[in-house]
């Protein structure tokens, strides 16, 4: 399969920090790429990381290991109304972000499906706003600090009556 060419003005904005992020930083200099690729390293301010959630279109997770069991940046992403791109893994990754519903789903290490799922957000803006909209409400309806706590309490409570 040949690489998907586009004439889209993207921008990448990499939040945080790991151990692939130097051999990314030589990519993106091999690639010519660092007019749209930035590296933010660790963001220490929830006001900051928040910021950039609201400036952000969409969140893209490409793990590629099931050590990304949950996720937690794509609940804080869905609470800001973003959709998302994650792979499809057997991780709670999947059950967070339904394909099709907040977002897509992407096979694991395909960078063509993953284009494909950029490029479809990008160039779709009333499907980024839709998607968003139900990530929002998704994570109203089942992430939130009150629906959380309601869930925890009703499963504690199960388990002391045993039913």
């Amino acid at each position: 399969m040949g690489q998907i060419q586009t004439q889209m003005p993207l921008n990448l904005v990499i939040v945080g920090e790991g151990p692939e992020q130097e051999a990314l930083k030589l990519e993106v200099s091999r690639l010519g790429l660092e007019k749209r690729v930035y590296f933010e390293g660790r963001v220490q301010d929830d006001q900051d990381l928040v910021s950039y959630y609201r400036r952000c279109e969409f969140l893209v997770l490409p793990s590629i290991t099931h050590a990304e069991a949950f996720g937690v940046v794509l609940l804080e992403a869905m609470r800001q109304g973003k959709p998302l791109i994650t792979t499809q893994l057997k991780s709670g990754v999947s059950e967070v972000n339904p394909d099709g519903v907040t977002g897509f789903q992407v096979r694991p290490a395909d960078s063509n499906e993953l284009a494909r799922a950029i490029l479809r957000l990008t160039t779709n803006k009333q499907l980024c706003a839709e998607l968003g909209e139900a990530a929002k409400k998704r994570f109203d309806n089942q992430y939130s600090l009150p629906k959380m706590v309601e869930a925890h309490l009703s499963l504690y409570q199960s388990v002391l009556t045993g039913s």
